[in-house]
């Protein structure tokens, strides 16, 4: 695993199961990343990348609370709904 202080890198949020997921770099390694939000970029786009803790209870199972990324471009403050690596600030 590596940790996201060793260096820059790019990542993004894999969702295995929801709300459980992970954060991995373009080479597929699992990154350790900190549960709180923070700033990025994206496409050159400045971003915000704010963690909240989900849970779900449907069916027959109750998963979480997991820290689950929601991405919003810094300028516009519009939810991103599609967001592939991010460079981490």
């Amino acid at each position: 695993m590596t940790s996201l202080g060793e260096l820059i890198m790019k990542i993004k949020y894999n969702s295995i199961y929801y709300p459980k997921g992970e954060w991995v770099d373009e080479n597929g390694n699992k990154v350790e990343m900190r549960d709180k939000s923070f700033h990025a970029k994206y496409n050159g786009r400045d971003i915000f990348v704010i963690i909240n803790e989900v849970s779900v209870n449907e069916g027959h199972m109750t998963m979480g609370p997991s820290p689950v990324p929601t991405f919003y471009d810094a300028e516009t403050l519009e939810e991103l709904k599609s967001v592939g690596y991010i460079e981490p600030k």
